[in-house]
C-alpha cells in the first residue's frame, strides 16, 4: 500500500447480462435529484462514484479469507490468502495443512503465480506484507513444527517470512515462548530494519518476562535489523490484559510509537491515570526499546479501541483509522448520528487526542483500513449496518454490516460514500473478524478481504462462492473486488446568475442572495451521495442560514421556482478552521 503502513465502494443495478445500469442512489433519487446533478454537471468537474467492474472468489468449502494487499514494483499485485479447507482452490496445497497463500496478479486479476506456506501439522496466517529491501516481509501466526517454519517454540508463534521477488523463501523465522503468542502488525524502519508488534502470556523462549498471569497479555514488541536478524524483544503493559492496536509508527527516525488497549494502572502504567478503565495506551520507544513518552486516552467517550490502521502524516502527527462514538463529548457528530461511527482521530506530539471526524448514520459504523491518491485524497474501508446520513443504504435493511467506502479530500470533507457486498444474517464478516487491504493503482481501487457465500448466488454484489451445500450455514471466500474511479469534467457557464451563497467555504453562518423577483422561492440543500438535507421558502433577496449543524463537506446549494431548478451553487463547509 501506499503508506508506512502496510495495512493497509454507491451501490450498482445490473441488467441479467451483468452490464451496468445505474447507481443505485442515483436511480432511488431520480425523479428528484437527476435534474440537479445534470445542473450540476454543467458547472462544476464532480468525479462520480465508483463502479464494480470485477470479483472474483478463492476459497474452499471452509473459511478462506484475503489478509493484506500491497503494489509490487512492476505494478502488480500481490495479496496473502488463508484457506481454511483442503478442497476447491487448496488442492494444489494439499501437503500443507491450512496453510497462507502469497498470489500475484496483474491489475486485470489474472493470477500469474501463487506459492504455499506452512506445514503439515498446524495453521499458518500470515496477515501482511511489506517491501524489504527490494523483497518482502510476511508476518503472522503459525502453529505449524515442520515445513516453512520449523523452530516453533510450542504452542502458536510470530513468524516472519522474507521471500524474493517470485516469492520464493529466502528465510523463515518463528518468534514466541510455549504458550500463545498473538501477532498484530509490522513496520518497515529506516534503518532498513523492521518492527513487529504481538502480545504473549508467557515469559519463556524468546519472550524474556511476563507481568500478569497466564490469562493475561502483554504487549510484545521485536525489532530487526536490515539483515533480518533480531535485535531484541520487549514486553510492555502492566499485570492486566494488554494488546496492540493497529500499526507501529516510525515518528522520526529510530523513534517508534506503539499503541495498546489497555487495562493495567501498574508496572509501564504507573501514574498515567484511568484506573480501573479499559483505554487505548500510546507509548513511544527509542531504538533501544525504551520507553520515552506515554499517554492513554479513554475509551469510553471519544475514541474507541477498535482495532484499526495507524499511519503517520507528512508533519509527523499520527493518524488513526477506527471507531468513535456519535455522543462523543469532545468531538460529537452531527445532530442525529447515534452509536458508533466510523472515526479518523489525530495524535499529537504528546501523543494526545487533538482532533477527530467521525462519519456514518444510526447505526454500527467503524473504519479498518485506508489509502490515498497522489492529491492525498483518502479512500477508507470499514463497515457498516446505517442507511441514512452518510450511507446511502444498506442491503440487510440495517440488521447486519455491508461493506462501507468512501472517499475525502485531503481535510477530510465528505466526497461520496457507498455500501457493497450481499445480504445475509451475519454480515459481510461471516461472524468473525476484518480483514484485507484496500489499494489503489492508476484508476482502479482493488479490495482483497472475503464475502459469506450465500445459499443463491448472485446476492447482490456478491456473484461467486464455493458453497458448502448447507441451507443458511454460509462460510466466507477469500473475495477480490475492483473499483473504476471515473471522472466525467463539463465546464460551461452557471445557467443562472440571480443566485449566490457566501462566504464560500464557509464554517457557520452563511448568505443566500436572490436577485429575482418571483416569491416565494425554494432553497433545497443536498449532499454528495443525493440525499436532501435542507429545506426552506426564500421570502427576501438576502436569506441568513446557519450551517453549525451541517458536517463538514461539500453541499449543493439549489433554487428551485415553480418546481424548476433556476440555478445551483457547490458550497463547502469546513468546521475544522474554527
Amino acid at each position: 500500500m501506499q503508506l508506512t503502513s502496510n495495512h493497509n465502494l454507491f451501490k450498482r443495478l445490473y441488467l441479467p447480462s451483468g452490464a451496468l445500469l445505474l447507481c443505485h442512489t442515483f436511480y432511488k433519487y431520480y425523479n428528484k435529484v437527476l435534474p440537479l446533478l445534470l445542473l450540476i454537471l454543467k458547472s462544476f468537474i464532480l468525479f462520480s462514484q465508483p463502479t464494480i467492474v470485477q470479483t472474483y472468489c478463492f476459497g474452499t468449502t471452509a473459511d478462506d479469507y484475503f489478509t493484506d494487499a500491497i503494489i509490487t514494483n512492476d505494478q502488480n499485485l500481490l495479496a496473502l490468502t488463508f484457506y481454511g479447507g483442503s478442497d476447491g482452490d487448496a488442492t494444489d496445497f494439499d501437503t500443507l495443512s491450512y496453510p497462507s497463500i502469497l498470489m500475484k496478479f496483474d491489475t486485470s486479476l489474472n493470477l500469474i503465480w501463487q506459492v504455499g506456506f506452512g506445514g503439515s501439522d498446524g495453521f499458518t496466517t500470515l496477515e501482511d506484507i511489506i517491501e524489504f529491501n527490494s523483497e518482502y516481509l510476511l508476518a503472522g501466526i503459525s502453529t505449524a513444527t515442520n515445513g516453512t517454519f520449523s523452530g516453533n517454540n510450542g504452542g502458536q508463534d510470530i513468524v516472519i517470512l522474507k521471500v524474493d521477488s517470485n516469492g520464493s523463501v529466502i528465510w523463515g523465522e518463528s518468534i514466541g515462548s510455549s504458550g500463545l503468542d498473538t501477532y498484530t502488525s509490522i513496520l518497515a524502519t529506516s534503518d532498513g530494519g523492521a518492527i513487529i508488534t504481538g502480545s504473549s502470556a508467557f515469559e519463556d523462549g524468546d519472550i524474556p518476562n511476563h507481568y500478569g498471569s497466564s490469562t493475561s497479555r502483554d504487549v510484545i514488541v521485536v525489532k530487526l535489523n536490515s539483515l533480518g536478524l533480531i535485535e531484541w524483544v520487549h514486553n510492555y503493559g502492566g499485570s492486566d490484559d494488554e494488546i496492540p492496536l493497529g500499526d507501529p509508527v516510525e515518528i522520526e527516525p529510530n523513534k517508534y510509537v506503539i499503541q495498546a488497549q489497555s487495562q493495567s494502572s501498574n508496572f509501564d502504567l504507573i501514574g498515567l491515570g484511568l484506573v480501573g478503565e479499559t483505554k487505548r495506551w500510546l507509548f513511544e520507544l527509542n531504538n533501544y526499546g525504551d520507553i520515552i513518552n506515554a499517554n492513554v486516552i479513554s475509551s469510553l467517550n471519544d475514541l474507541t479501541t477498535q482495532d484499526g490502521e495507524i499511519f503517520i502524516n507528512d508533519n509527523h502527527t499520527i493518524t488513526i483509522v477506527g471507531c468513535g462514538y456519535a455522543s462523543s463529548l469532545l468531538f460529537p457528530s452531527p445532530e442525529g448520528h447515534s452509536g458508533f461511527e466510523g472515526a479518523v482521530g489525530y495524535i499529537n506530539d504528546s501523543l494526545e487526542l487533538t482532533n477527530m471526524s467521525q462519519f456514518g448514520g444510526t447505526g454500527t459504523d467503524f473504519l479498518s483500513t485506508h489509502t490515498e491518491d497522489e492529491n492525498k485524497n483518502n479512500y477508507f474501508i470499514g463497515l457498516s449496518s446505517s442507511l441514512d446520513f452518510d450511507l446511502p443504504d444498506n442491503y440487510n435493511n440495517g440488521s447486519a454490516s455491508d461493506y462501507w467506502l468512501m472517499k475525502t479530500d485531503s481535510n477530510l470533507n465528505l466526497v461520496w460514500s457507498m455500501n457493497f457486498g450481499g445480504s445475509t444474517l451475519d454480515g459481510e464478516l461471516g461472524g468473525s473478524n476484518f480483514y484485507g487491504g484496500l489499494v489503489k493503482l492508476n484508476s482502479s481501487l482493488f479490495f482483497f478481504g472475503k464475502c459469506p457465500v450465500p445459499d443463491t448466488l448472485p446476492n447482490y454484489d456478491i456473484t461467486c462462492g464455493h458453497q458448502l451445500g448447507i441451507p443458511f450455514i454460509w462460510t466466507t471466500d477469500a473475495w477480490i473486488v475492483k473499483f473504476k474511479l471515473e471522472s466525467s469534467p463539463i465546464v460551461t457557464n452557471p445557467i443562472s446568475n440571480l443566485f449566490s451563497v457566501f462566504p464560500n467555504p464557509t464554517s457557520g453562518q452563511i448568505s443566500i442572495r436572490y436577485s429575482g423577483n418571483h416569491f416565494p422561492a425554494l432553497l433545497e440543500i443536498y449532499n454528495t451521495i443525493g440525499q436532501k438535507v435542507y429545506s426552506t421558502e426564500i421570502d427576501s433577496m438576502l436569506t441568513e442560514l446557519n450551517t453549525s449543524n451541517f458536517k463538514s463537506g461539500p453541499y449543493f446549494f439549489t433554487l428551485i421556482i415553480n418546481g424548476e431548478i433556476i440555478s445551483s451553487s457547490l458550497v463547502y463547509v469546513n468546521h475544522k478552521n474554527n
